[in-house]
């Protein structure tokens, strides 16, 4: 708590020290341009990190955040995710994280979007991803901040 009092002290918001030390800067400011229109298509639009104010989970789980700059759609009425956004975003946890982590993959992760009146941060697109007994070096692969997190194609940072 006084971590979080004295960041908006210094930054106005959580917000703002998220776009200062964690996202990419070549993503400038809200409202973002992604890329893609389509979550979680292009990896310059999202970043993984781990989660700076993680949730008690037990010491084997790690909380991650997956921040984007594709708006995610929700229903207007409660703020959950539509249909559609939440085959997308599994399609992407599939993807990305569970074929990861290897044996017994989709057991050992688990994904969660706060509805819109839970967000502590919610002007930043963001989905949670819980990883159970989670491999250092995958973690790190993972949160590596690589060429395209700073605005370049995937395909211009293999050349």
């Amino acid at each position: 708590m006084q971590w979080t009092a004295e960041t908006i002290a210094e930054y106005g918001s959580i917000t703002n020290y998220i776009l200062a030390h964690r996202l990419p800067k070549s993503w400038g400011s809200p409202p973002f341009t992604p890329v893609s229109t389509v979550p979680f298509e292009s990896p310059a639009d999202y970043r993984v990190l781990v989660n700076d104010w993680p949730y008690g989970f037990t010491p084997d789980m790690t909380h991650l955040v997956v921040w984007t700059r594709t708006r995610i759609k929700t229903e207007r009425v409660r703020g959950d995710l539509t249909p559609e956004s939440r085959r997308l975003i599994q399609d992407f946890v599939d993807r990305f994280f569970v074929a990861t982590v290897g044996e017994d993959g989709e057991n050992r992760v688990i994904w969660f979007k706060n509805w819109v009146a839970l967000q502590s941060v919610r002007s930043l697109e963001h989905i949670h991803v819980i990883v159970r007994n989670l491999d250092p070096e995958i973690l790190r692969d993972w949160t590596e901040e690589k060429s395209w997190h700073r605005g370049e194609a995937p395909e211009e940072s293999m050349k």
